[in-house]
C-alpha cells in the first residue's frame, strides 16, 4: 500500500465515522481553487464545530498525513498546511476520486484542467447526494 493510498483509507474511515470531518471534506470537495493552508477558526466554520473541535480534527489530519498542524506563535494563526490538493482530499474522502494529487501550481499548464476537472467531479457527487442517486446516474453536459 502506498503512502497516498494509506492517506486515502484513512480519510474515507474519517469521513464515514466522523460527521464534523464529513462536512469539512465535502466543503473541501468544492472548492474552485486549492489552498496551502487553513486557519483553525476557517476550518472551525467550514466544519460547523468549535475551535477547540477544530483543532482536535486538524490533529487528527496531521496523523493521518492529510497535513500539518502547526500552532500559532509570534502573531501567526493556528493553521494546518495541507500536503494534498484540498479538493482531491475531498474527493478522496467521498471515494470519488481519481487519487490524491500535490498541491497545484497556478503557473502549472495542467493545473487549469486539472481544476475544471475536480469542479466537474465535485458538482457531479454533490447533485448525486441530493437527488439520492448513483454518481454514475449523472452526466453534465456543457455547450459553448
Amino acid at each position: 500500500m502506498t503512502a497516498d493510498s494509506a492517506v486515502r483509507a484513512r480519510l474515507r474511515d474519517l469521513y464515514s465515522t466522523e460527521p464534523a470531518a464529513k462536512t469539512l471534506l465535502d466543503s473541501l470537495a468544492v472548492r474552485e481553487r486549492d489552498a496551502a493552508s487553513t486557519s483553525i477558526d476557517r476550518l472551525a466554520d467550514l466544519a460547523g464545530i468549535s475551535r477547540r473541535r477544530a483543532v482536535d480534527l486538524a490533529r487528527t489530519l496531521d496523523q493521518i498525513g492529510a497535513g500539518t498542524f502547526v500552532l500559532g506563535r509570534r502573531g501567526q494563526r493556528s493553521r494546518i498546511e495541507w500536503q494534498f490538493d484540498v479538493r482531491s482530499l475531498g474527493l478522496a474522502a467521498a471515494q470519488e476520486d481519481e487519487g490524491l494529487r500535490k498541491p497545484t501550481d497556478a503557473a502549472d499548464e495542467g493545473a487549469v484542467a486539472s481544476r475544471h476537472d475536480t469542479v466537474l467531479a465535485a458538482a457531479k457527487l454533490l447533485i448525486a447526494r441530493s437527488l439520492g442517486v448513483p454518481i454514475e446516474a449523472i452526466e453534465i453536459v456543457i455547450r459553448a
